[in-house]
């Protein structure tokens, strides 16, 4: 069976340290509602949880790779809770949007490779207009963006939390253009969001 994918659409801006202890989860004042520390579920339980009515509430630990943490580590090749942030759906909201442009010359290809699919699935490519265009990813980390008119264009990647991890302009005039290996920082720390959680595929933005 798959994973199960969430979002956190609407994250808080109350402090977990402050809000009143009660069992594993906590109580938000601000809002008199229950928080679920996603820490300290299973991820039956937090099936369960996203099948509920109404807003859910959470607190998600998420490592670097999206996977959010929960009361016991899933074994290899066991379904996993995964994080899908908002920042990364908004973009492919806007990329759904755009329509699709027939193949006119002279067009080209921005190509590179990072370190995994899943790297490479979070890529994001703004043109200097601000269309949105999502790569062709492969399952060894390369990808590929087609169909590019020339001009600037700026490669996006963001981490678990939605944070930037880099920006560099590209400029494509008359040829394709290889970017190479592309760096990413892999040791950056978990982050911890607070707030309303949904099934990825039920955030529309």
């Amino acid at each position: 069976m798959s994973d199960i994918k969430v979002s956190f659409p609407a994250p808080c801006e109350e402090r977990w340290e402050g809000m009143t202890p009660t069992g594993c989860n906590r109580h938000c004042a601000a809002c008199d509602k229950v928080i679920h520390d996603l820490a300290a579920m299973t991820l039956a339980e937090v099936e369960t949880l996203t099948q509920q009515e109404g807003e859910v509430c959470v607190r998600a630990r998420i490592a670097p790779d999206g996977t959010i943490v929960l009361a016991s580590r899933p074994a290899k090749g066991r379904r996993k809770l995964m994080a899908v942030t908002a920042a990364t759906m908004s973009l492919a909201a806007a990329a759904c949007q755009t329509p699709m442009v027939g193949k006119v010359s002279p067009r080209y290809e921005i190509t590179g490779q990072t370190y995994s699919w899943y790297h490479a699935a979070r890529l994001r490519l703004v043109s200097d207009s601000g269309k949105v265009h999502r790569p062709a990813p492969t399952q060894d980390g390369a990808f590929r963006f087609t169909n590019l008119r020339p001009g600037t264009y700026t490669p996006r990647a963001y981490d678990s939390c939605g944070s930037p991890l880099f920006a560099e302009q590209v400029k494509v005039e008359d040829a394709d253009v290889d970017l190479g290996q592309l760096k990413w920082k892999d040791d950056q720390d978990e982050c911890i969001i607070v707030g309303v959680m949904v099934p990825a595929d039920e955030w529309r933005g």
